[in-house]
């Protein structure tokens, strides 16, 4: 952590091991909760990587987490045609952090 604080990251990458299985897990609830304070005190967001499924994303959500990625969310892809449906989707109903 003291590596995070004097490298002030913009945003702070919380992997597939914090995120599957939240939902059922209060130690990686109470976990990602100081992370999200962690985030807010040294002015980094919080992105939780590996979300695959509703209830994963619902807990980091109410958890204060304020972007995510994963397959339930989206699968990976190179084509344009879904970025550009992905970023019309994202000003429409997703605020900035």
């Amino acid at each position: 952590m003291r590596h995070v604080r004097s490298l002030r990251p913009d945003f702070i990458k919380l992997d597939r091991s914090l995120i599957a299985g939240i939902e059922r897990e209060c130690r990686l609830q109470d976990l990602v909760a100081d992370m999200v304070e962690f985030g807010r005190l040294t002015g980094a967001g919080l992105i939780a990587v590996g979300i695959e499924t509703e209830a994963e994303l619902a807990t980091a959500t109410r958890l204060g987490v304020k972007a995510g990625q994963g397959y339930h969310l989206g699968r990976p892809t190179i084509h344009p045609r879904d970025w550009s449906k992905w970023t019309a989707r994202a000003t429409q109903t997703v605020s900035p952090l």
